[in-house]
């Protein structure tokens, strides 16, 4: 849906427009979180920092090469079969993401008590007892098989209802969640920069094709910069200044870009 979208934003009105990003934000707004849950459902606490970066890395990337892709669509493709170049950009993006989704029907597996064609019975009994030795939980009930008189699988049901009920009261009621929840939020607001990047890139003062090159050296530098903080960080078992690390220098970052005009400044700053 959300490359369905994608193709799609591409209306001949500014409203049309507008309700397409408007309804593409519903679809995308349960990626990230639903990719970190499945991730937590497969890799030790101590080994979903690194995870959790691939997957990051994998939006830094594809601005990277986005603006690399934009850049040759934008300088050869305008009037292509009576579309403009920038129609064309959303034709090409969207449907390379519904081949990808496409695909990861097939290849991405569920959670590891869910059936998969590629993974033996060894190795998803590995999973599950993985996850078992970190949180020290078993499965679901819910993925087990009935042993029990009717009776007493109701109560093994309501059992795990009440206890999950209970996590949730005391999840709500923990400050720590809120204060997560709003530094979240914070940090989501300030990466709005991304969508404006090639904008912030094109205030150097170079042609159009020139910024959209220019916008991949900071994505790639970023990547790696992720990959190895994410698993020094795994290796250490730290997790406070290896996050506030980053954010300082990013916040540093705005700073430059806010008090100077001087062109390498500026773009170091990005």
């Amino acid at each position: 849906m959300y490359g369905d979208l994608g193709m799609y934003i591409n209306s001949y009105s500014f409203f049309g427009a507008l309700c397409t990003r408007f309804f593409l934000g519903f679809v995308e707004a349960a990626f990230f979180p639903g990719a970190l849950f499945l991730l937590s459902k497969w890799y030790k606490k101590n080994e979903l920092s690194r995870r959790t970066a691939f997957l990051y890395c994998g939006n830094l990337i594809s601005n990277a090469f986005g603006s690399l892709i934009a850049s040759g669509i934008l300088d050869t493709m305008d009037g292509v079969l009576g579309f403009t170049a920038w129609r064309w950009l959303f034709f090409v993006e969207g449907s390379l993401t519904v081949l990808v989704a496409i695909s990861a029907i097939f290849i991405l597996p569920d959670f590891p008590e869910s059936p998969c064609d590629w993974l033996t019975p060894a190795e998803r009994a590995l999973a599950m007892h993985r996850m078992i030795e970190d949180t020290g939980i078993e499965a679901d009930a819910s993925t087990h098989e009935s042993t029990g008189t009717i009776a007493e699988d109701a109560l093994e049901v309501t059992k795990q209802t009440s206890e999950t009920e209970r996590g949730l009261r005391l999840a709500l009621a923990d400050w720590k969640v809120w204060w997560l929840t709003l530094s979240i939020g914070v940090m989501t607001i300030s990466l709005t920069f991304n969508a404006f990047f090639p904008t912030l890139c094109a205030t150097l003062g170079y042609n159009t094709t020139t910024t959209l090159l220019l916008c991949a050296p900071p994505w790639i530098f970023s990547t790696i910069v992720t990959v190895f903080v994410s698993s020094h960080s795994d290796r250490a078992g730290e997790r406070f200044w290896h996050i506030a690390t980053p954010l300082f220098v990013g916040g540093l970052g705005f700073l430059i870009s806010i008090l100077t005009m001087n062109t390498v400044f500026r773009y170091l700053s990005l």
